[in-house]
């Protein structure tokens, strides 16, 4: 624009003639659709790359509770693996399976077993610590992965979970629906089989813990 401006000036001052003037104009005019095009380009790509980091977070997320989704603990239990085997400390997976559930979708509708999920991931959720990571799984069904902490101090947690699940009702449609969990834990420690063959055994000790059925939660830990 400056490049313009003065030849402008100079063609009107009468320094520059017409046939030198149009040289520079077409120039000029070829430099700002380069420019612009280049300009365009780089803001496609801008907004591409952004499309396409949302579309990678959404495939990690479960889209009713907003926690991560099976592919998401995946990718979160590998990355802790790695950093676990650096530190050396152990790693403690909770699986949560809320009770009754099938009871809330008979009695209240889908909608009310939609909004129970999304209630008890939101409880979750606002439980953990910043370094703790939730996702859901699968149906009623949750993940959560505890780093450095051990099995001790992750049972008295899942004991205070389920309390705090328990306490904490759903209201829906004027009606206070209760809901509660069952939680089994299981300790992994570098050195072991892979972090995420802890899943099945975490599976196990939640089962365990529903069968004993002992209020709000049944807890067992499988070192």
């Amino acid at each position: 624009q400056t490049g313009e401006g003065a030849s402008n000036l100079m063609r009107l001052t009468g320094t520059l003639g017409d046939e030198t003037y149009y040289g520079f104009a077409a120039w000029f005019l070829l430099c700002a659709i380069v420019g612009g095009s280049v300009w365009n380009i780089g803001f496609l790509l801008m907004a591409a790359d952004r499309y396409r980091a949302s579309l990678v977070a959404l495939a990690k997320t479960d889209d009713l509770t907003g926690l991560a989704n099976r592919r998401g603990l995946r990718e979160r239990m590998l990355k802790l693996e790695r950093r676990s085997q650096r530190s050396g400390a152990p790693v403690v997976l909770m699986m949560i399976d809320m009770d009754r559930f099938k009871s809330i979708n008979d009695g209240h509708g889908h909608a009310a077993g939609d909004a129970a999920l999304a209630h008890v991931a939101n409880t979750i959720h606002d439980f953990l610590e910043d370094d703790q990571f939730a996702a859901r799984i699968g149906g009623d069904e949750f993940c959560v992965l505890l780093p450095r902490v051990g099995g001790a101090e992750a049972q008295q947690l899942a004991d205070r979970l389920a309390r705090r699940i328990n306490r904490t009702p759903l209201n829906w449609n004027g009606h206070q629906i209760t809901v509660s969990a069952s939680i089994g834990l299981t300790e992994w420690r570098p050195g072991r089989a892979r972090l995420v063959d802890s899943l099945d055994r975490a599976d196990d000790m939640m089962f365990k813990a529903k069968r004993l059925r002992q209020p709000p939660a049944a807890l067992a830990l499988s070192a």
